[in-house]
């Protein structure tokens, strides 16, 4: 269920008169609209999701799921309209799925609107939990009501809490007598209580380096750090609320800590909360911004000679340490032999907290003494 996370960056602070009921199902008929299925006689009445019936007053819009006689209508699509059975007793019959796996003290509100005649052509309410092979009426047939009527929280039966089940209408119709029109649905909502609480995983401590001006700035934890999950809610919709909003300065240097809260909300009003520890670092390298230059060094009697301590000559800067420690590689005072030999010099400079930076330069040892001679004594030949 883990995908994208919501994240806010309200401080928390109480999460009394938060709503715990979740909703499981809304559909409002509007195209495109797919997840009705249709059981039953499928001649001379069918139901169908179209424009005829107009729309039920508690959401706007221009379809509805109504019975219809599959005739072509005026000015719209198929007829509002319905015709005796030819023969006994038809139904036809249009329901849905609902998860309601995660809720109990379940209830349905709808717009409807519905002719017939009571008894002979009339809707039920009907719900089934064995996929369709038993409907189960929920109360008495809907009352006729010949304008758009909205009905609004009846209680489904207890069997249906924390589980899956098919719901839907069926309506009957005999081959007697036809009155006025058939039966129209529309906004169809159902709901639950959730008093679940979201599942949540922090980490047990996050490293957050600072900027380029030695400053933390509070990110969106939740978005990479948590682990969420909820009963009802897809993690996609569980707003995450942080006692640091983000964007905001942390007044930590690094080396220090501070205490993240993060705390998850369902869309039930649920909350659950965890904690890490976030640890204040330094991980941006110094940068040399002079470094020695080429050099010579020059031979002794003896042709070698001793490298000099060039750490003096290089100047850096960091974002956080005021002065950089200097080392050269080899280290000064090492000896060089052999004229032509050319060394090279490798300056570091590590700020308080480890980073590091290198330059480098080459020192070539240099013969400029001149050779001596001794001659021979005058002599007599």
């Amino acid at each position: 269920m883990l995908q994208k996370i919501i994240l806010t960056t309200l401080l928390f602070t109480s999460f009394l008169g938060l709503s715990q009921t979740a909703t499981l199902y809304s559909g409002n008929f509007e195209t495109p609209f797919t997840d009705w299925s249709i059981l039953g006689s499928e001649s001379p009445n069918k139901w169908v999701n179209s424009d005829c019936a107009g729309n039920g007053p508690s959401f706007s819009g221009t379809n509805a799921l109504y019975v219809s006689d599959l005739t072509a209508g005026s000015g719209c699509t198929s007829s509002y309209s319905y015709q005796n059975s030819p023969s006994g007793i038809l139904y036809t019959l249009a329901y849905t799925s609902v998860d309601a796996s995660c809720a109990s003290n379940l209830t349905i509100s709808y717009d409807y609107k519905s002719g017939g005649i009571a008894g002979e052509d009339y809707t039920e309410l009907i719900y089934s939990t064995d996929g369709g092979t038993i409907w189960t009426p929920i109360g008495a047939e809907l009352s006729i009501n010949s304008t758009w009527s909205a009905v609004n929280l009846v209680t489904l039966p207890a069997v249906l809490n924390n589980s899956s089940f098919l719901i839907g209408f069926r309506y009957t119709y005999n081959d007697v007598n036809i009155n006025s029109l058939p039966t129209a649905i529309d906004n169809v909502v159902i709901s639950g209580t959730d008093i679940q609480k979201p599942i949540m995983t922090c980490p047990v401590e996050y490293n957050q380096p600072v900027d380029a001006t030695c400053t933390a700035i509070a990110d969106y934890y939740g978005k990479s750090l948590l682990e969420l999950s909820d009963n009802c809610t897809d993690s996609i919709n569980i707003i995450v609320n942080q006692n640091i909003p983000f964007g905001t300065i942390i007044p930590v240097t690094p080396g220090g800590n501070v205490n993240i809260i993060l705390t998850a909300i369902d869309e039930s009003g649920n909350p659950e909360s965890c904690s890490f520890t976030l640890n204040i670092i330094d991980d941006t390298d110094p940068q040399i911004t002079t470094c020695p230059g080429d050099t010579n060094i020059y031979a002794d009697n003896s042709c070698n000679s001793a490298l000099g301590d060039y750490t003096s000559l290089a100047v850096g800067i960091d974002n956080c340490s005021v002065s950089l420690l200097y080392t050269q590689t080899p280290p000064a005072d090492s000896v060089i032999s052999g004229h032509g030999t050319i060394t090279p010099i490798i300056i570091t400079a590590t700020d308080d907290f480890g980073n590091s930076a290198q330059c480098s330069f080459n020192a070539t040892l240099v013969d400029t003494l001149l050779p001596t001679i001794t001659c021979p004594s005058d002599t007599t030949v």
